[in-house]
């Protein structure tokens, strides 16, 4: 009689723990969204880089040619606030030179490099731009990134597509488990944007063409707009 009493007692307190776990249960759930559009703006990143045996004969040269890049790129069209300075860096290495005498000598040289960020408005005038800087002077060209004035407002209707996908997803779960959504006790929204093109860095081909006249041509790309949430709801039965 004690048995059965015990083991009755026992699964009472089962089942009101487990009623109270149903009770307190959450779901997590995650939801996105991908929004691509057309670019229609792009920012350049080109570098002018000096060297010289005289660290303060190679700053000059480097101003000389930055500044004759920027002048060229303000007469095609360029805006003030459109050119900025990326990063300025001055370093020294060392190189071996053959004197008159047939001895090797060992020679400090100084490296002067200041990059320029160039937003061009206009996507078809890329190529042209790049092909001005070089001709102006610059002799590297790190990459370019695509942009687009829609961002922003693509990102948030990309949230409202995310915050539908993730409640979708919490239905069918919850409806799987024999549950019902309760109220949601969060929501973690992220975000991210990135230009799906293909990055282009200085190369010899680029200086040839520009030079022969050949031109650049610069397809554009596409920018990708991201959204995600993470929503955590109550569940009851």
């Amino acid at each position: 009689m004690k048995k059965s009493f015990l083991l009755l007692t026992v699964l009472c307190c089962l089942l009101v723990f487990c009623t109270a776990c149903a009770e307190n249960a959450s779901l997590t759930v995650s939801g996105r969204a991908v929004i691509t559009l057309p670019a229609d703006y792009v920012t350049l990143n080109i570098g002018v880089e000096t060297q010289d045996k005289d660290v303060a004969a190679a700053q000059r040269r480097n101003t000389e040619l930055v500044n004759a890049v920027t002048a060229a790129l303000k007469a095609l069209g360029a805006d003030e606030k459109d050119l900025t300075t990326g990063s300025l860096n001055v370093y020294s290495s060392w190189r071996y030179e053959t004197g008159s005498d047939g001895t090797e000598n060992q020679i400090q040289v100084y490296h002067v490099s200041c990059t320029l960020n160039v937003t061009v408005r206009s996507m078809e005038e890329t190529g042209n731009y790049i092909d001005t800087a070089i001709l102006a002077g610059a002799n590297q060209l790190y990459g370019l990134s695509y942009a687009s004035g829609q961002a922003s407002e693509a990102y948030m209707t990309a949230l409202a597509r995310a915050c539908e996908n993730a409640h979708a997803k919490a239905e069918v779960i919850a409806g799987a488990c024999g549950m019902q959504l309760g109220k949601i006790e969060s929501i973690t929204a992220r975000d991210s944007s990135e230009a799906s093109a293909a990055r282009i860095t200085a190369a010899k081909a680029l200086a040839d063409e520009a030079v022969s006249g050949a031109g650049t041509v610069i397809q554009a790309g596409d920018v990708t707009v991201e959204a995600s949430v993470e929503i955590v709801y109550t569940l009851k039965k």
